[in-house]
C-alpha cells in the first residue's frame, strides 16, 4: 500500500489489525476476487481452515472498520496532494444493484476511473430517493468546501429537488433528463424533449429553460447531444443534460467524466474483485466493500506511479499503435503489477535459469525490480599537506571517498551477481598521479584504485566486471564545497587551460558517457582497469 495509507490506518489500528488488514488488501490483489472463503482459505496464517474464516468474519466486524474512520483522511490527503484548491473536481452519484444489495455511492472521478468517496446499503431494492441521495452527497460536500465541484448524476437522480438543492450549496451539477421531461423555452412553450429535433450527429442548447410542467423551476441550461454513428457502433438515444455551468462544451465535457464511475464498478465486478460473488450483508459487507475500496484505490494509485516511472510496459500494452488513448487503466496497471511479480518470485528459479540461457538479452531483461549496474560517485576535497591536515579532515575524506565505496559494494555484490551487472567507481587523476596540498584526497583516490583491482580479481567468478574512472578537472562543485571562492575556482579553471594537454577542463556528461559504456554490454569483457578520462592531465608533471 502507498505510504500515506499506512500512516493514516497505523493511527486507527492496533498493529495486529493493520497487518491483517495489510495481508488482505494483498490477497485482494492477488486473487482478485472479494469470496470470504476464497480469502480465508490463501490466508498465509497457520491456523486451521475454519479459524482462518472466523478470524475474517471478527476482523470484519470491527467497529473501526468504518469509512469516516479510515478512508476519509486518506481520501482528503490524496485528493489534497493531487489537486490545488480552488480548481474543479467532479463528483459521479450513482447507483449499483445484485442480488439483494442495493448499494447507493458517490464518487471522485480521477484519471478517467471513480474514486469511491462515501456509500450506504439502500434498505429496499430500485431507485433511491432525494432524501438519501441528499444524505450521501452532505457526508462528502461538507469536505469539498475548498473546491469547484460539478456533481454527475444518470437519469435516476435528475430530480428537481436534487438540482435545486445542489444549486443552493454553490455546486454545480450535469444531471441527466429522460427522453419524456419537458422544458419550458424563452417564449413559453412547453415542450417534450423527444420533440426538440435531437439526431445522430446534432447537438443543441438552450439558457434560461424551466423544466418540468407539474414542478416547473427555472434559471437552467440544458444541452443536448446525440453520437454521430461510427462503423457499426450506433449510440440508442442522445443526452439531455441539465446543468448549471456556463456553456454547451462545460456540460458535455463534464457529463462524459461520469463515464468513470461504468468503469469502476466493471472494475470491482468482473474486471477487478468480482464483487457479485460474495455472500455478506450488513456490516460484513460494508467492512468488505471498504477493504476492496483500499485496494482498488492503491491499485490505482501505484498504477499511475508505474506509468509515471515509464514501467507500465512491463505490466501491460500501453496502447494500440493507432490510438491516441492509454489501452488500460492505471487501476489495471497496478492490479496486474502484483500477480506479475507476485508469480516471477514464486518462479524465480525458472526464471533466473531462463534468463542465463539469453545472454544477449540480458540488459533488457534485467531493467526492472534489480541493480544492473552500482556507480559509486561521491566525493569531497579539501586542501591540506602532511602538516596541516587535521584528523577529522583526514577521516571525513576518507569515509566518504574510500569507506563508502566499499561498502556499498559489499552490500550490491550479491544483487550484482543475480544480475550479471558492473560496479563503476568514479576516482581521480589523483589516485594515479601525486599532487600538493591535497595529501589526503590523492590517498583516498589511489586507494579507490586499488580496491577496484582487488575487487575486481575476487568477483570475476561471479561474472561481475569492476573498473574505475579516474578524470581530470571537470566543471562541478566539487571544489566549491571543499571551500574555494567563486573568484579561486574560475581561476582554478581558467588554468586547467594550461595544465591539460588538450586545452580545457572536462565536462561531467563526457565522464557520465564513459561511466555509461563500462556498465553496458559493450564492456562485457572489460574488468579491472582505472580508465584516465582527463584531458591529457596524468602525462604531464605536476604543476
Amino acid at each position: 500500500m502507498p505510504q500515506f495509507y499506512q500512516i493514516h490506518l497505523k493511527a486507527q489500528l492496533s498493529l495486529a489489525q493493520f497487518l491483517l488488514l495489510s495481508l488482505l488488501v494483498q490477497l485482494l490483489q492477488s486473487l482478485r476476487t472479494v469470496k470470504l472463503e476464497s480469502l480465508a482459505a490463501k490466508l498465509p496464517l497457520p491456523i486451521l481452515a475454519e479459524s482462518r474464516r472466523r478470524k475474517l468474519q471478527r476482523f470484519l466486524d470491527l467497529p473501526q472498520l468504518k469509512l469516516e474512520t479510515l478512508w476519509f483522511s486518506i481520501w482528503q490527503q490524496w485528493l489534497a496532494e493531487s489537486t490545488p484548491q480552488r480548481q474543479r473536481i467532479y463528483l459521479a452519484l450513482d447507483r449499483t444493484q445484485w442480488k439483494a444489495i442495493n448499494l447507493l455511492t458517490v464518487s471522485w472521478i480521477k484519471d478517467g476511473r471513480a474514486i469511491p468517496l462515501y456509500w450506504v446499503l439502500l434498505p429496499h431494492l430500485g431507485s433511491s430517493n432525494f432524501k438519501q441521495q441528499k444524505s450521501l452527497l452532505l457526508k462528502v460536500l461538507i469536505e469539498l468546501k475548498a473546491y469547484d465541484v460539478v456533481v454527475l448524476g444518470d437519469r435516476e437522480f435528475c430530480s428537481a429537488k436534487l438540482a435545486r438543492w445542489l444549486k443552493q450549496q454553490g455546486v454545480y451539477c450535469a444531471l441527466r433528463l429522460r427522453c419524456n421531461e419537458y422544458i419550458q423555452t424563452t417564449d413559453g412553450v412547453w415542450v417534450q424533449l423527444n420533440n426538440l429535433g435531437l439526431a445522430p450527429g446534432l447537438s443543441l442548447y438552450f439558457e434560461g429553460i424551466k423544466v418540468t410542467k407539474t414542478h416547473g423551476f427555472g434559471d437552467w441550461n440544458l444541452a443536448a447531444y446525440w453520437r454521430r454513428p461510427y462503423r457499426k457502433r450506433r449510440a440508442k438515444e442522445g443526452w439531455f443534460v441539465l446543468t448549471n455551468l456556463d456553456s454547451f462544451g462545460q456540460a458535455m465535457s463534464a457529463y462524459r467524466q461520469r463515464m468513470g464511475i461504468e468503469q469502476m464498478f466493471r472494475d470491482c465486478k468482473s474486471g477487478g474483485y468480482q464483487l457479485e460473488d460474495t455472500g455478506l450483508k450488513g456490516e460484513r459487507l460494508m467492512g468488505l466493500l471498504l477493504l476492496m475500496t483500499l485496494a482498488y484505490g492503491a491499485a490505482s494509485f501505484e498504477g499511475k506511479k508505474l506509468r509515471q516511472l515509464q514501467l507500465d510496459k512491463y505490466i501491460a500494452r500501453s496502447k494500440d499503435a493507432a490510438a491516441a488513448s492509454l489501452r488500460h487503466s492505471h487501476f489495471y496497471v497496478g492490479l496486474y503489477a502484483y500477480a506479475w511479480v507476485n508469480v516471477e518470485q514464486s518462479c524465480q528459479t525458472t526464471v533466473e535459469t531462463l534468463l542465463s540461457l539469453s545472454p544477449g538479452k540480458r540488459l533488457f531483461y534485467r531493467t526492472f525490480g534489480r541493480i544492473d549496474a552500482l556507480v559509486n560517485s561521491a566525493g569531497v576535497i579539501k586542501s591540506g599537506n602532511i602538516e596541516t591536515t587535521t584528523m577529522d579532515e583526514w577521516n571525513k575524506m576518507l569515509d566518504i571517498n574510500l569507506t563508502s565505496v566499499f561498502r556499498l559494494m559489499q552490500k550490491c555484490v550479491p544483487h550484482l551477481e543475480q544480475t550479471g551487472g558492473s560496479i563503476i567507481n568514479v576516482s581521480s587523476v589523483t589516485g594515479l598521479r601525486s599532487f600538493p596540498g591535497v595529501l589526503a584526497y590523492c590517498v583516498s583516490k589511489a586507494a579507490v584504485d586499488q580496491l577496484t583491482r582487488c575487487a575486481a580479481l575476487e568477483l570475476g567468478s561471479k561474472g561481475i566486471r569492476v573498473n574505475a574512472v579516474n578524470p581530470g578537472v571537470v566543471v562541478t562543485n566539487l571544489h566549491k564545497r571543499g571551500g574555494m571562492s567563486d573568484e579561486d575556482y574560475a581561476a582554478f579553471i581558467e588554468h586547467a587551460r594550461d595544465t591539460h594537454p588538450l586545452g580545457r577542463a572536462g565536462q561531467a556528461e563526457e565522464v557520465a558517457e564513459l561511466v555509461y559504456f563500462l556498465a553496458s554490454e559493450k564492456a562485457e569483457w572489460i574488468t579491472g582497469v582505472t580508465y584516465s578520462i582527463d584531458g591529457g592531465r596524468a602525462q604531464t608533471c605536476a604543476r
